[in-house]
């Protein structure tokens, strides 16, 4: 028993019977309500899933609540917290100490407590308790976004009241914290792009698609899309690219980069992660090019580049995290081309009611969905 607590719905991840696939159970859970002076207490409209709760979600600790794509409205704040007021619209995104020398030069995302800030280890106190009775770890990014009711740190959090948004606009703004601010990011904070050049994205899933959507916005092209779902592909036809590629063969992926670009991509963007994507997208690059890595990979993958040809092209290899973005300033950003038509992320997303979180995983999994939302 936690007092005192509040009762929310909640996806509990549990260990996995095979260590290969999924635990994760709907319950009732109960939510700390006690909170500490940088704490905001926030009810949750909508949140996104992303490849990284599926990746962390048979990982120790568990129990656990994943969920790190969140938007709703605040219910209290701790006494210190100056960011939010009880009521305001928020979308929630990574969290941050705000003290190193990174976070003080506004590059949060490099935190030097990056890792325990978001993947488990801040949550000290007990957040949240199972059916059974059993803690749960929370914090997950700092939030813990599947429980509709959940504990998250003050740095997680974007206030976006100045937009006077509607419920649906709520729901679809989800990702912008995570999947939709990595991929923009990347394109503006660490590739800047510039109007003309060209680009190439492997891996059409939800960051892929945010990249592409912002090479449009700069003007780049071409944009050539790679991804093995040729629905996916089809899609990407009407939201910024002008060539798509089936990525079936590695040889004739890299011939067809070379015809459309004359000679390789000035702008590369691996959305996948693994290390023979990056060595592809490094080799399909031109001179001068660029390649920025943003998919999550294992910690035993490793990357082969034969040096002289990488030294005599002059090619850049870049890692980007969250899209090199300050969430408070770089996501009202985001919302403003998102209701100006830059951003048609609803083109991208289905909404499913939170209870159908398991038909949502599989039609991820089978590439019918792009971008999941799990509305409350």
């Amino acid at each position: 028993m936690i007092t005192p607590s509040a009762d929310s719905k909640a996806i509990v991840a549990y260990n996995s019977p095979d260590g290969k696939s999924l635990n994760w159970k709907l319950e009732t859970v109960q939510v700390r309500t006690s909170l500490k002076p940088h704490e905001v207490l926030v009810e949750l409209k909508s949140v996104g899933i992303c490849h990284t709760d599926m990746a962390f979600g048979m990982q120790t600790p568990i129990p656990k609540i994943m969920g790190h794509e969140g938007s709703g409205y605040v219910k209290a704040v701790g006494e210190a917290v100056s960011v939010a007021k009880i009521g305001d619209p928020v979308v929630l995104s990574y969290s941050c100490c705000g003290d190193c020398k990174f976070c003080k030069t506004d590059r949060n995302s490099y935190c030097t407590s990056m890792s325990t800030q978001n993947l488990f280890g801040t949550d000290d106190d007990t957040t949240f308790m199972t059916e059974a009775g059993e803690r749960a770890e929370g914090k997950f990014f700092g939030q813990s976004s599947f429980s509709n009711i959940t504990v998250v740190n003050e740095s997680c959090v974007v206030n976006v009241k100045e937009f006077d948004l509607t419920e649906q606009q709520m729901i679809e703004l989800a990702p912008f914290g995570c999947g939709i601010q990595t991929g923009v990011g990347a394109v503006i904070n660490a590739a800047k792009a510039e109007k003309g050049q060209s680009v190439v994205v492997y891996g059409m899933g939800g960051v892929g698609f945010a990249v592409m959507m912002a090479a449009k916005m700069a003007g780049c092209s071409p944009i050539i899309a790679v991804d093995l779902v040729d629905s996916k592909l089809e899609l990407a036809k009407t939201l910024g690219a002008t060539h798509t590629i089936n990525g079936a063969n590695d040889q004739e992926v890299h011939d067809k980069i070379f015809e459309l670009t004359a000679g390789g991509a000035d702008l590369s963007f691996e959305c996948i992660g693994g290390g023979k994507f990056i060595e592809a997208a490094v080799n399909n690059c031109g001179n001068l090019g660029k390649v920025i890595y943003l998919g999550v990979s294992a910690l035993t993958d490793v990357v082969n580049i034969p040096v002289l040809p990488f030294l005599l092209g002059g090619k850049t290899l870049i890692s980007c995290l969250e899209g090199n973005a300050v969430p408070q300033e770089f996501v009202p950003k985001m919302i403003k081309w998102y209701l100006e038509g830059e951003l048609p992320v609803d083109k991208i997303e289905k909404v499913y009611p939170f209870e159908d979180y398991m038909v949502a995983l599989g039609e991820i999994q089978q590439g019918k969905t792009i971008k999941a939302i799990l509305k409350y």
